[in-house]
């Protein structure tokens, strides 16, 4: 049986995608409340945007899309105004589904049209020539929708109008859409969604087109169009010039737009469609409020034309440089190459320097801003870009200007944020909407902050919110990803020579458009005084540690340490220093201790009286000066007496192998690279290089796992020896890896490894780089020599780096399912929101290639959110919520944590663009105790005294269940509303770690538990 699917095939932009931007909201929370599929990029189920222009200028792709994709049974959705002018699509759309309906969206044809004028016909024409082309076309009804909609009805579709005039235009539609109107349209942010292709003002409009009549500047094509639309919606007019008109407007014959009006009053009654009256009133009051407009004074015109020709020289699209005569080889000297000329454009106001004690804000010397090489005007020191999807992949705005102040020391600080639309980061797609930041030095040096790492500096959360970004100069990079970049010299810095410039790189998204505003560049010189942590000073020694707990995590409500200056601080002379500690859970101080420090060992009791995450604030002090500063997180965890392991959580990418046992779970995991495996030519035998073992010699106690995870040709087996990046290649001799394996599989299983990973992450460029045939290979060899090897050992294989589904789907069509045991993931995501619909999507997959009588699991390898980009409880809540999720799939065998220790010294000089520090639970050298861990300890109490996790609902009313004897042991959910809807008032509220809720309302899971319920 086909499923369902409701069109709407337009008309008017404003309302076709105010629609389509209800629908992406909030993770498409709208559909999914009503059960309903929006059919986004790709033609795929909510899958963010429609695609418009594929279906306008790629119609054998959408169709390839629509044939390819899957659409289990349902209720789907299509929103497209692409789709009246393709009455072919109609044939491709039925075979996929039952067309269930078609809504078309309508404006009363005069008011469309001068909407059309006043949103981009400008750029065509001015208004007179508008109004002489249009002619009677003007008061149209027929031709303009008459033929769209008899094309659905000769295809048999049932057909509803729906006028954008009147009121609650979105309750109207989902009526005649849907037959119901969703709950969540009356709740934020669904009542009031972001505006929508605001119209530019009417004379201001006219003005624009005389411009480009008189050849101010070349008249725009293609994606310089949009840019050019953008400026003008963008450019704030007063208020005496925003409500004026063109003369021409006061000319138009009233009553041919009443007899307009009365036909298409006509046109909707045919139809059935309701409230008319109120339909006609509004579409009436619309005329007559463009009508009333008066038009410019001689001096409001000259203004609007002045305004326009500014706009419009500073927006004008990059002429091409003129051809040059071809050199004489023999007798031309070499020239410079030429500097672009800037256009004339208003001096950006200029800031103020600020100081604040040895630091100094001052303006960035900008000069001119460039998007795509067209000069971009700045209002308030902000410059707001409009970037298409497309090619090339990258928008990049360059900043040109006097930079020579940049240094190793200093800052570069700017606001940014999303203009209406928030930006979705996503690990496969490339964080669209944010940019690379680069710079260049007059050597032609390129130095970047990643994009990615930008995140750490930015709150994802609040994308559409004005944020100020401040990064660190001396954490850029040598960008390694230019073929072009001259190397630096040895010893040679690259601010050794002035930046000439500032790139921002943009990753365009692949089907939406996105809006961006970059404001107030400035630079931050000097730094604070450093201070460094209290721990490089201070010995801080448990007094009460047991069980191989962590140094700052305790069972009971005291945590106790004898604390004394090390020899560093004696031999400094801060003997008699003051160490303040102020204790604090929530935000709210808890306790304050003071202790005066010296040689010898003083007592410091903390009273951790409830469980969960707390927080310990440190300063040392000596006099009137502070020596050091440190915050430190620590924990009070739930106790594991007599509590058994859960069978389906684990930690991974660790060697502390005891302590890791020691906190819960049944699942460790440890990835090796095959270069560290030397071949003796001698003999051919195997080892570890330099004898080193990184094999753990404890094992696990039955019924317990150990995932040995591999990646990494050595360059003696590698298929491209001479190659820089040889690791990453499948073998050259497939009789000599399969011969490793089998060492290699035969060594794990005797050190207690129970399952084996083929590739550590296959999915990502930097770990292969090989074809898929190669890759799948790699899975059938490896397979087979393993359970020659080693009977018994599962192997695990895919091994995405996150939620690469057209990746996982091209391995198990290549026959990758076939070659391995089970399939292994890496969650990683910014969008949790959407991780029930990827389990779906991910289930789907694995029931369509795999025998239903295989026991054939998926393990998540690795899962974890990075901070400061998902703060501390953010971060606990989230990795508690995935496992939730995860393991209310039948399929789920293990989810590991990433990961539990951080194995490098953490430095505090300055941010490192290559560290993977905001994983760890327990810092290095046992520095601290994230919330992670004790959220890790409860999650493994609560799935260890159950039976299994059952989900319900979709997003903020998705609750988890976990069941255990003799019924459910607690309830878990995304928000604490839908957990008060849920748990029974006895039932106590408690935190990811363990901890009472008490009044928190804000944060990403809520958890109820039981009555008399161990904790």
């Amino acid at each position: 049986m086909k499923p369902d699917l409701i069109l709407h095939p337009g008309f008017p932009k404003c309302a076709t995608t105010s629609l389509q931007q209800l629908f992406i909201m909030e993770g498409h929370a709208l559909g999914k409340s009503m059960g309903v599929g929006f059919i986004g990029a790709d033609f795929r189920p909510d899958n963010g945007y429609p695609p418009v222009s594929k279906l306008m200028y790629r119609h054998d792709e959408a169709v390839a899309d629509v044939l390819g994709n899957d659409y289990p049974p349902g209720r789907y959705f299509l929103s497209n105004e692409a789709l009246s002018g393709k009455p072919a699509f109609l044939e491709v759309l039925a075979t996929r589904f039952r067309l269930d309906r078609a809504v078309f969206t309508l404006r009363f044809p005069v008011l469309q049209a001068l909407s059309g004028f006043r949103y981009s016909g400008w750029l065509e024409e001015d208004f007179a020539g508008f109004l002489a082309k249009q002619g009677g076309r003007l008061f149209e009804v027929e031709g303009k929708y008459a033929q769209p909609v008899k094309r659905y009805d000769d295809a048999r579709v049932p057909v509803r109008l729906v006028p954008i005039e009147g009121t609650a235009l979105e309750a109207r539609f989902f009526h005649a859409a849907f037959d119901e109107v969703p709950a969540l349209l009356a709740k934020p942010p669904f009542d009031a969604p972001p505006r929508s292709n605001e119209s530019v003002p009417f004379a201001f409009a006219d003005a624009l087109a005389r411009g480009l009549a008189a050849g101010v500047v070349p008249r725009p094509q293609g994606p310089q169009r949009h840019a050019m639309v953008i400026a003008a919606q963008n450019h704030v007019l007063p208020e005496e010039l925003s409500q004026l008109a063109p003369p021409q407007m006061a000319g138009i014959d009233r009553d041919a737009v009443m007899r307009s009006l009365a036909a298409y009053r006509a046109f909707l009654a045919a139809r059935d469609t309701p409230d008319l009256d109120a339909i006609c009133a509004a579409a009436e009051a619309g005329f007559d409020k463009l009508a009333r407009l008066p038009a410019p004074t001689p001096a409001q015109a000259a203004e609007l034309d002045a305004r326009a020709r500014r706009l419009l020289e500073a927006n004008a699209p990059a002429a091409p440089a003129p051809a040059a005569p071809a050199p004489n080889p023999a007798t031309a000297a070499p020239k410079p190459a030429p500097k672009p000329v800037a256009r004339p454009e208003a001096a950006a106001p200029e800031l103020p320097a600020e100081t604040d004690g040895t630091v100094t804000t001052v303006p960035l010397r900008v000069r001119q801003v460039f998007a795509s090489n067209v000069p971009r005007p700045r209002h308030d020191n902000a410059v707001r870009i409009g970037i298409l999807p497309g090619q090339p992949p990258l928008c990049r705005v360059r900043l040109e200007g006097d930079f020579d102040e940049l240094d190793h020391d200093s800052t570069l600080v700017f606001d940014f944020h999303a203009i209406g639309r928030p930006l979705a980061p996503d690990i496969i797609t490339g964080d669209a909407g944010f940019p690379n930041v680069v710079l260049r030095n007059t050597r032609g040096v390129h130095v970047r902050f990643a994009r990615g790492n930008l995140k750490d500096f930015f709150d994802i959360q609040r994308s559409t919110e004005r944020q100020t970004v401040a990064l660190p100069l001396g954490a850029f990079v040598f960008d390694r990803d230019m073929t072009n970049n001259p190397p630096l010299a040895p010893g040679e810095s690259f601010f050794d020579h002035p930046v000439d410039r500032i790139f921002f790189d943009v990753l365009r998204h692949r089907t939406e458009e996105l809006e961006l505003l970059f404001g107030d560049f400035r630079l931050q010189q000097g730094r604070p005084e450093p201070r460094p942590p209290v721990q490089d000073l201070v010995v801080f020694d448990r007094s009460d540690q047991a069980r191989g707990l962590p140094k700052f995590a305790v069972e009971r409500p005291q945590m106790g340490f004898r604390v004394a200056l090390n020899m560093v601080a004696l031999s400094l002379g801060y003997a008699g220093a003051s160490l303040s500690a102020v204790l604090e859970k929530n935000g709210t101080e808890r306790a304050r201790h003071e202790v005066t420090l010296g040689p010898e060992a003083r007592e410091l009791k903390l009273e951790l009286r409830e469980r969960g995450a707390y927080s310990l604030r440190l300063a040392l002090e000596l006099g009137d000066r502070r020596i050091a500063e440190e915050e430190i997180p620590l924990c009070h965890v739930v106790p594991r007496d007599g509590t058994r392991p859960a069978a389906g959580l684990g930690i991974s990418d660790g060697t502390d192998y005891d302590r890791i046992a020691l906190a819960g779970g049944t699942w460790d995991r440890l990835p090796v690279t095959l270069g560290m495996i030397y071949r003796d030519p001698a003999n051919g035998d195997f080892r570890f290089q330099k004898s080193l073992d990184f094999l753990p010699r404890t094992r696990r106690a039955p019924g317990e796992n150990r995932i040995l995870s591999v990646f990494e040709m050595p360059k003696w087996l590698s298929r491209f020896p001479e190659r820089g990046d040889f690791a990453r290649f499948g073998p050259g001799d497939w009789d000599e890896y399969a011969r490793l394996v089998r060492w290699l599989a035969k060594t794990a299983q005797d050190k207690g490894f129970t399952h084996y990973e083929v590739w550590n992450e296959a999915s990502a460029y930097g770990h292969w780089a090989d074809d898929m045939e190669t890759l799948i290979r790699l899975h059938q060899v490896t397979r087979e020599a393993v359970h020659a090897a080693a009977p018994g050992m599962v192997v695990l294989g895919g091994c995405t780096h996150s939620w690469d589904m057209d990746f996982l789907g091209r391995f198990f069509e290549a026959g990758g399912g076939e070659h391995c045991d089970g399939l292994t993931i890496h969650g990683y995501t910014y969008q949790p929101d959407r991780l029930p619909a990827q389990f779906d999507a991910l289930e789907a997959l694995i029931d369509a290639h795999v025998a239903p009588e295989r026991d054939f699991g998926l393990h998540v390898t690795e899962i974890g959110f990075r901070m400061p980009a998902f703060p501390a409880m953010d971060q606990a809540d989230l990795l508690t919520l995935f496992t939730l999720e995860a393991l209310s799939r039948t399929r789920t065998r293990g989810v590991l944590w990433f990961r539990y220790a951080n194995p490098r010294p953490e430095l505090g000089s300055g941010y490192r663009q290559n560290s993977s520090t905001g994983y760890a639970m327990i810092g290095y050298g046992d520095r601290y105790c994230r919330p992670a861990y004790a959220a890790y300890r409860f999650t493994d109490l609560l799935l260890g005294e159950s039976e299994r996790v059952e989900a319900s609902g979709t997003g903020e009313d998705r609750l988890y269940r976990i069941i255990g004897a003799p019924g459910t042991v607690a309830l878990a959910a995304r928000s604490r509303a839908a957990l008060e809807k849920a748990a029974p008032p006895p039932w106590r509220r408690m935190d990811s770690c363990g901890g009472p809720l008490g009044d928190r309302e804000s944060g990403t899971l809520f958890l109820a538990l039981r009555p008399g319920f161990f904790v």
